[in-house]
């Protein structure tokens, strides 16, 4: 695969800051690597247990007017 950006290598709920507006950061980038793009995505729904969690963590992710 080839190397399109720097993957966070852990992208799930529990390295998101949250606000009352949705995600407003990201920490902890102990496994940043460079990769493709698909890798934080398929890591992420792996790390989620249930699709109600993922759909909660998807919709705080998006910054209401």
């Amino acid at each position: 695969m080839p190397v399109e950006v720097i993957c966070h290598g852990d992208f799930a709920p529990y390295n998101c800051v949250f606000t009352g507006e949705g995600a407003v950061g990201l920490i902890d980038f102990d496994a940043a690597r460079p990769g493709p793009r698909a890798w934080d995505l398929a890591l992420h729904v792996g790390d989620i247990d249930s699709i109600r969690d993922r759909a909660e963590f998807w919709s705080r992710l998006v910054v209401k007017p």
